[in-house]
């Protein structure tokens, strides 16, 4: 009986554990090249599994839904104020006030293994832009 050596699959790589805040979880919701990464032609089967894996831990879980109900609160809370004000004192709620700041800065307890994808399975459409854009939630590399 001959002694064969069986080969074995390459080992997967994984990407570094992210330890998301709560303005990294909106970023991600409203981030357009994760919007385009998610529809982007070409994309090899295994990483539009990785894509929809990502997508869907951050999107349906009970952190995002923290984060929703944090800042409709915050958006309720300024606009019953503003109704108290006269109209040339009112102002729209910006990122830069101190509640979104500091709701944004919480950390939100949702830990993401980057997603590795190869660059070579990236349509063209995918700038570098979008790469640097995505680059902190997904691991790209030759």
């Amino acid at each position: 009986m001959s002694k064969q050596k069986t080969k074995k699959p390459p080992e997967k790589k994984k990407g570094e554990v992210v330890k998301l805040t709560n303005g990294m979880l909106d970023g991600f919701m409203n981030n357009p090249s994760i919007a385009k990464l998610r529809q982007l032609p070409g994309l090899g089967t295994e990483a539009r599994f990785k894509i929809f894996r990502l997508w869907e831990t951050v999107v349906s879980s009970p952190e995002v839904k923290a984060l929703m109900e944090g800042k409709n609160h915050i958006i309720e809370e300024h606009n019953k104020k503003q109704e108290k004000l006269p109209e040339a004192k009112r102002t729209i709620l910006m990122l830069d006030d101190p509640q979104i700041q500091e709701l944004f800065n919480l950390e939100s307890g949702l830990e993401i293994e980057k997603p590795v994808i190869s660059n070579s399975k990236l349509h063209s459409d995918f700038t570098p832009a979008d790469m640097s854009a995505t680059g902190w939630i997904i691991k790209f590399e030759e």
